[in-house]
């Protein structure tokens, strides 16, 4: 639990910011959770979640997937559809799962309104 709220706290903060990697500290009730900024520069990401591969695994609303390396920042995107993508008002690329079995069946599922 404590790790997924870091990791929520990380990735408010990430997407706000736009410096270099930074570390801050925030209060939430009375626990102090440290952050790091580990990228900048996405636009309107929506789903972000732990691959089984220690990546981060993000789609951009505009039509965008990345896998981000959680220590580095180093991105690699995975499939860009931004000239294909209408995002208005609610629509956009926008939620994504992992097959069960990801590491043996490498399919990725994406919701697209």
């Amino acid at each position: 639990m404590k790790n997924s709220l870091i990791l929520f706290t990380t990735l408010c903060f990430f997407f706000l910011l736009k410096a270099s990697p930074v570390s801050s500290q925030v209060m939430v009730g009375n626990t102090q959770l440290d952050t790091t900024t580990i990228i900048t520069g996405l636009d309107i990401p929506w789903e972000i979640r732990y691959g089984p591969d220690g990546w981060l695994w993000v789609t951009e609303r505009y039509g965008r997937v990345s896998r981000i390396h959680p220590e580095t920042g180093e991105q690699i995107v995975v499939l860009d559809h931004t000239s294909a993508v209408s995002q208005q008002g609610e629509s956009g690329m926008l939620g994504m799962a992992l097959h069960p079995d990801f590491p043996a069946d490498n399919r990725v599922y994406i919701v697209y309104t």
